[in-house]
Formats: structure tokens, sequence, C-alpha cells
């Protein structure tokens, strides 16, 4: 069905609060065209989140229990495949959708019904949701394509999201009949959608999007990206993964191999954390980028 989004919502150690307010940002949606299921990806059983459920009493909302692959990866998949509509959103635990994210998203699909992704543009959140802003998005606000509807297809399409990943991933809405298996690779922690983006894109696939706010994205200290970038996983993994398309695209598509072997973005990335962490005096952090830096790009 293309006239209904499920939405998933994979949660772990989630913090309830958040949570609560994900799901009112869902049941808050102007068009009822969903149902929602929350994907409990925790080795042991969560009650509370049983219990939430139950509370809630809504017909359109259902709890499950992920019996298989516990990685975030593998939570993600698994909400996937709960899915029995068409089209599918992995909404996080700790951040919202606006209230027509449902409405547009099911008008976009069906004006664009043989792309394989749709994605919307984000308002950034704090911890209490209140507006805010990083350098590193603000520097993605400039690479993105100024266009109201934009579509990511081919070697173009590519190059353009390695020079920075601007798709958001948790505002994609996935068609699931042209998506690969599986979608997302366990082995990854932080780019794991870029993979997603890669292995769409080199099947043929076209990911489409809306300039449109319509998800809000909560930044905070204790949530996947910060602390990646604080151990530096994240830029482990980016270097690998630039490294590995590179490899797999070489003689094919070369404006996305001469973008992935300058991994300009990454390089960027790293001299401003330097940068901060000496102006602020975490010397620690900024040796940190110091070394990675000199180890992959010296």
């Amino acid at each position: 069905m293309s006239n209904k989004i499920t939405i998933c919502i994979p949660t772990y150690q989630t913090n309830n609060g958040y949570l609560k307010t994900a799901i009112d940002s869902v049941l808050a949606q102007t068009n009822e065209g969903w149902t929602l299921i929350l994907v409990d990806g925790s080795s042991s059983e969560n009650i509370e989140l049983f219990k939430l459920v139950q509370e809630l009493n809504h017909p359109a909302i259902s709890f499950v229990r992920n019996s298989k692959n516990h990685t975030m990866a593998g939570n993600w998949n698994y909400a996937i495949e709960l899915a029995n509509t068409e089209l599918v959103t992995l909404l996080h635990d700790d951040d919202l959708l606006a209230p027509d994210y449902v409405e547009k998203m099911l008008q976009f699909a069906q004006q664009f019904p043989t792309s394989s992704a749709y994605y919307c543009d984000v308002k950034l959140i704090d911890e209490n949701g209140v507006g805010t802003w990083t350098v590193a998005d603000k520097v993605k606000s400039f690479i993105r394509p100024n266009k109201h509807i934009n579509h990511i297809a081919g070697d173009e399409g590519l190059a353009s999201l390695l020079k920075g990943c601007y798709v958001f991933c948790p505002t994609v809405c996935y068609r699931k009949s042209k998506l690969p298996q599986p979608l997302f690779k366990s082995h990854w922690k932080m780019v794991t959608d870029f993979q997603c983006y890669f292995d769409l894109l080199v099947k043929g696939e076209t990911m489409s999007g809306l300039s449109e706010k319509l998800y809000l994205y909560r930044r905070h200290q204790n949530n996947q990206t910060a602390k990646l970038t604080a151990n530096m996983e994240r830029f482990e993994e980016e270097v690998a993964l630039y490294e590995f398309i590179k490899t797999q695209l070489k003689n094919h598509w070369p404006k996305s191999v001469y973008v992935a072997s300058k991994k300009r973005i990454v390089r960027l990335h790293l001299l401003f954390l330097m940068l901060k962490g000496t102006f602020h005096g975490n010397l620690a952090s900024a040796k940190r980028c110091i070394l990675f830096y000199k180890k992959h790009f010296m």
C-alpha cells in the first residue's frame, strides 16, 4: 500500500521522555495514513516500553521485540521487515516528526513513484527541544543542492553526497519493494546510512528529496553521532567507506571516485575539531584529531 506509511521507532536503552515526545509527534500527524511499530532491540525484555504501548491503547500502534540481530543495523533491518506497507520510515527515538510529515511524504511518493527513497530537510533542536545549529550542519547547508525538489542518482548524485552527506537518515521514507537485502550492514556504526545510499545508487535507484523541514532532529551529547565523533570511530568508518567506494567504482564513476579519493569533508571536519579543541582548552580532543590526521592524510 502506497497510501500509508509504516513508521518504525527502533529502540535500545531509550530515554523514555524523548520516546514519548516522538510518539506524540506521530499521533499529531495531519494525515492518519500511518501505523506505528516500536521495535525493541534490547537483549532483555523492556517491560516499560510494553506498558507504554498498552497505556496508549491505540489500534495503529504496536510493540515488537527483536529476537534476531541486536546491532543497530540489525534492529533497523528487522523494523523494515515488519512493515506491511510499501512505504516505511525509521523515526529515531529521540527525534520528532513535523505534523505534516506523513501528509507531505505520501504526496511526494505518489508524485515520484519510481524513486526508491524520499527525504526531507530538518530543523535542528537540542536536549530541550529548542532550535540549535552546528558548524557541520551549516557547511552541509551550503553543499546541499539549492532546489525545492532534488533527485540523487548515478555518478553525479553520489559525488554530491560524498562532498558532505546532506541527507539526514531518519528523515528517509523507503519504498520497500526497491530495497536491497539487507538494507543496512551490521559492521558499521556511523556510516550505516551512507552505505545504504551507495547500494541504492549503484543499483540504479533514485533518491528524491524535499527542501521542506518535515523532521526535527535532536542534537545532544548522548546520541550515537556525538559519541562516535568523540572517540574517533566515525572518522575511521568514514575513511574506510570512502576507500571502499573509490575501489568499487574505479573506472566506472569518475566524479565519485575523485571526491572519495580526496575526502575533503573528513579533512575539514578534523581540522575544525582540532581548532575547536585547542580554543576551548580540550587538548586531549585536539591531540586525537591531530594524530588521526597524521595517520591518514600525511
